[in-house]
């Protein structure tokens, strides 16, 4: 089993302390909280290794969850001296229309869960990635 680099993403205080405390969990695990999208990009640029995952909420002031996702694929893209890699991007919204989902996907999301989100399947969801497979632990509807 392999530790994960995790990014976790809230502009509300008790939601990211909340998601970062469940993720701390994982003694193995290296954890890093953003209150917004600025955080998250400046976040990704600093890392001395990639994220494995990143929990994204959208509804941000500033910049917003898809603004973020959109610049952290720019990133990754231009970043030939890490081999290609590309964080999981998974959104934690309340936002659950249709239009939020395709918006989600064209910004480069990966998944997309809607709040309230179930900490069992976000623990599914990271045992699955640590342990090579990348899908365990979400329902069909919750890829893109």
């Amino acid at each position: 089993m392999r530790s994960l680099h995790i990014l976790a993403v809230d502009d509300n205080a008790l939601n990211l302390l909340l998601l970062t405390r469940y993720l701390s969990k994982r003694p193995d695990d290296t954890v890093v909280s953003a209150r917004d999208g600025l955080e998250a990009v400046a976040a990704v640029h600093a890392a001395a290794d990639p994220f494995d995952i990143v929990f994204m909420d959208i509804s941000m002031p500033g910049m917003d969850g898809f603004a973020a996702t959109r610049a952290i694929r720019e990133f990754e893209a231009g970043r030939p001296d890490h081999g290609g890699s590309r964080a999981r991007i998974v959104a934690l919204t309340g936002l659950a229309s249709k239009r939020d989902r395709e918006e989600a996907e064209r910004c480069g999301f990966d998944d997309f869960l809607t709040k309230p989100v179930s900490f069992k399947l976000i623990g599914r969801l990271l045992e699955g990635m640590s342990q090579g497979d990348g899908g365990s632990g979400l329902e069909e509807d919750d890829h893109m």
